[in-house]
């Protein structure tokens, strides 16, 4: 097992992850110099086999088999523990990779959705003000809801306005609901939605996303919902949004660290 430290390396393995068919705006992030994270190989110079790890722990397997690679990511995974993460999250759509985290992790199930033919569309605005997410309200969105947008999967605020688009809902001086691109695949941008607890079960969720679907449609961009198939709001919003399931439902696990 290698660790890939160098761009040429991590363009290899990202070729090879961009011919795969389950693409992970979080996992091209990092393949991509977007977002942090370890990138792991069975060799440095023509990687066939690859494992990404991001900061946060989202994580996945790609390319070739190889049962020598997986038994040395279960032991830096499940015996040293050696990731910087409180958790591993592995997005696992190919069985053949599964079977250690069978064994140590929890297991659900995930399923990525897409609008078919994405437009614009009409958006009731009396329910609250939208914004668009800048450098003139960044700050203060970050700050009222709490959500470490600059360390949680963008590495830091310059990495956040680079990479990243979203709007928020306002009522009077508080922010209520923010919808935006918590990771990017070329054009594909992760959806990621949050709204206070008090304001929720009243559309501003929705209406969030209907605003973020409009940006993504100005600015020539993609947007994608993956979601637990399990959570049932998140499963209904997406429908009443126009998403449908562009892949088939895939496994997920999610290993809490012991140490």
């Amino acid at each position: 097992m290698f660790e890939l430290f160098t761009n040429k390396s991590r363009n290899k393995a990202l070729e090879i992850y961009e011919g795969t068919a389950f693409i992970f705006p979080f996992i091209h992030s990092v393949l991509a110099g977007i977002q942090n994270g370890r990138v792991f190989a069975d060799s440095q110079e023509n990687p066939n086999c690859v494992f990404v790890i991001h900061d946060f722990g989202w994580s996945q397997f790609f390319g070739r088999f190889e049962p020598e690679f997986l038994r040395a990511i279960t032991e830096f995974v499940f015996i040293e523990e050696s990731f910087s993460s409180i958790k591993i999250r592995l997005f696992c759509p190919e069985d053949l990779w599964s079977k250690p985290f069978e064994k140590y992790a929890d297991i659900a199930e995930r399923c990525q959705f897409r609008i078919p033919e994405q437009e614009k569309s009409s958006l009731n605005g009396d329910i609250g003000r939208i914004e668009q997410i800048g450098s003139h309200n960044l700050l203060e969105v970050n700050k009222q809801f709490d959500l470490y947008l600059f360390s949680r999967n963008w590495p830091s605020k310059p990495a956040f306005e680079n990479g990243s688009f979203g709007v928020v809902i306002r009522i009077n001086n508080e922010y209520v609901s923010i919808c935006y691109s918590c990771a990017s695949a070329n054009e594909v941008h992760e959806i990621d939605i949050f709204t206070k607890e008090k304001f929720r079960e009243k559309g501003f969720g929705k209406l969030a996303a209907q605003a973020f679907i409009n940006e993504a449609v100005r600015r020539k961009k993609i947007a994608n919902w993956d979601c637990f198939t399990n959570n049932l709001g998140s499963m209904g919003l997406a429908n009443s949004l126009g998403f449908q399931a562009c892949s088939h439902p895939y496994k997920f696990f999610t290993y809490n660290r012991r140490k």
